[in-house]
């Protein structure tokens, strides 16, 4: 189906100042950390690639983890950007805190005692921060304390869109994966393998920030062997090469959320994931 005929799934975002939305970004990000807490704490097969076990429900609007089962019932923990809520949920039971002024072991104790009442060992729960979690004051020694509704309600709207448009675009590789969420990285997104032994990939997506490029940017990233055939960077027009710690295309939040009118942030994303795939894939085999 043309993406133009699904233009109505992408939700017009409303520009906000970096400064503004990232500290909603980071209270999401440690609360996601969480998420990913749960599912290692009760995930049964280790071996198994948790990165797809966390993902974006379109019809609730939440990051939706799978706990584990609890008295014969799945229980799911789940955060609503939105509402910057957190919710836990077992057969017809649901509990949900808001988390604006609460405190991380408030939190914690909650999570813990929720997860009890769905029929799990709560002592079975650890929660240990990530490296990116530790370098961030704003939960940890603060709590929850950021107080700008409309920026948590942009979050989600973000993710909501970022969901879509990945979607749309894995669905043109048949040999991708699904679409995963990594926690400690914060990003969604899906890998294309290149060659048949798995060595080398492209991977696409959104993250939600990073400290040295604040806002939700795009990115499509070669993987694998370093060692590619062609050292010279191909032209990109609607993104940039980012060539830090990591190498990839990034369409940075100040350029895709910019336009006014919905169609056209659409229109960004879309002409940027197809281009940058399509310039890391000829690079990567030598052919640009």
């Amino acid at each position: 189906m043309p993406l133009q005929s699904e233009i109505s799934q992408w939700l017009p975002i409303q520009f906000i100042a970096v400064e503004e939305l990232s500290p909603a970004s980071q209270e999401l990000g440690d609360i996601l950390q969480m998420l990913g807490s749960v599912d290692r704490s009760f995930s049964q097969s280790r071996d198994e690639d948790r990165a797809f076990r966390i993902g974006w429900n379109p019809q609730r609007k939440t990051m939706t983890g799978f706990a584990g089962i609890g008295d014969g019932d799945p229980v799911e923990i789940s955060v609503e950007p939105s509402s910057h809520t957190l919710h836990i949920s077992s057969g017809f039971k649901r509990w949900s805190l808001f988390l604006k002024g609460r405190t991380w072991p408030e939190v914690l104790v909650w999570t813990r005692s929720r997860l009890a009442r769905a029929g799990l060992n709560p002592n079975q729960f650890k929660h240990e921060s990530s490296p990116q979690e530790s370098s961030r004051t704003s939960t940890t020694s603060q709590g929850f304390q950021y107080d700008h509704p409309y920026a948590f309600q942009s979050l989600g709207e973000i993710i909501s869109n970022a969901h879509f448009i990945l979607s749309h675009e894995q669905s043109h590789w048949p040999q991708a994966t699904p679409l995963y969420f990594r926690p400690e990285n914060m990003e969604f997104g899906f890998d294309i393998p290149i060659d048949p032994s798995g060595e080398q990939w492209i991977g696409a997506g959104l993250c939600l920030g990073q400290p040295d490029m604040a806002g939700p940017f795009y990115f499509v990233q070669p993987c694998g062997d370093t060692k590619w055939p062609n050292p010279q960077l191909p032209n990109l027009t609607m993104g940039s090469w980012y060539r830090m710690d990591w190498l990839g295309a990034v369409l940075p939040y100040e350029k895709w959320a910019s336009p006014s009118r919905g169609y056209e942030q659409q229109g960004l994303v879309s002409n940027f994931l197809q281009e940058s795939i399509m310039a890391c894939r000829n690079w990567m085999a030598g052919t640009m």
